[in-house]
């Protein structure tokens, strides 16, 4: 018998997305003295401020998750044909690759207020800033993460 066929089954569900990756974390910083709103002078000293840690490395993705199963075929009735089954669920999306963290900073001085006063004879030393840490899946071109800062004096908000 010529004619409609049953009906076709319905596709699967898509698979669920991954997670991103984790953010790597920041490195620790090497501050010789925090001044918040204080007046100080400095008559003969020395502050010295050892090296900023790296940042952490960035997590890798979690890739997606498998699609569902396709639907079964109709049945056919009544001389009719039978449909065709359904396709299968595609596959989800990778979550994103986790930054690299930030390196730490390396400060002999860090204040708020007014900039302190020094004296001839003292002096104000810092090492290095950490390094940004790589991101997720050795990915450093567009996700990693920033240097610290190294400076002799910071001032903040």
């Amino acid at each position: 018998m010529p004619g409609a066929g049953a009906s076709g089954g319905s596709g699967g569900g898509g698979g669920c997305g991954g997670k991103p990756g984790q953010g790597g974390g920041a490195g620790g910083s090497s501050i010789a003295l925090v001044s918040i709103g204080a007046q100080l002078t400095f008559d003969s000293c020395t502050l010295q401020a050892g090296n900023g840690g790296n940042g952490g490395a960035g997590g890798d993705l979690q890739p997606g998750g498998t699609g569902g199963l396709a639907g079964q075929a109709g049945v056919g009735a009544f001389g009719s044909k039978p449909g065709c089954p359904g396709g299968q669920g595609g596959i989800g999306g990778n979550g994103g690759l986790g930054g690299g963290g930030t390196g730490g900073h390396a400060l002999a001085l860090a204040y708020t207020g007014l900039s302190p006063t020094l004296s001839e004879d003292s002096r104000m030393a810092q090492g290095a800033a950490g390094a940004g840490g790589p991101g997720g899946g050795g990915d450093m071109a567009s996700n990693s993460g920033s240097a610290g800062i190294a400076s002799a004096e910071q001032e903040f908000p």
